[in-house]
């Protein structure tokens, strides 16, 4: 079995029961994993992370694009792809032995993008997780 520190709001958690610090295994290791995948740029010396954040603001980089979601949707969902692809072929190269079912994604769905109806230069998205083990499935989502 493998492990992680708990990490909130970029701070590792101290637990209070003695003077160590909190840790996360299976499907709480995996949730974590893929929240931090998903929030960080891409690192030079693993690949791993999506980048996200580039898409932000690119739409008004491109006024050819200014009236459509669509340019800037398909962006983040190709770095959203590429960058969850990346954490799958890791978690399958890394210590793969020492995983459990709960912790491994087995895959991820296709990532949902629809407009904001009260201002369609934003938009939410949501991306489904399916574990090896078939019952920690669970989905992030969010706004940009």
């Amino acid at each position: 079995m493998s492990y992680t520190w708990k990490i909130v709001d970029g701070d590792m958690v101290r637990d209070v029961s003695n003077t160590s610090y909190a840790t996360l295994t299976d499907s709480d290791k995996c949730k974590q994993d893929v929240r931090m995948n998903l929030s960080t740029d891409t690192r030079n010396s693993t690949g791993l992370g999506c980048n996200l954040d580039s898409c932000v603001g690119s739409d008004a980089e491109h006024p050819a694009s200014a009236f459509s979601f669509a340019p800037v949707a398909f962006d983040f969902q190709m770095k959203l792809q590429t960058g969850m692809n990346r954490l799958i072929s890791a978690q399958r190269k890394y210590l793969y032995g020492r995983r459990t079912a709960k912790e491994l994604i087995d895959s991820i769905g296709a990532v949902q993008i629809w407009p904001i109806r009260d201002d369609p230069r934003n938009f939410r998205w949501r991306l489904d997780i399916l574990t090896v083990d078939g019952r920690e499935n669970f989905s992030v989502s969010g706004t940009l």
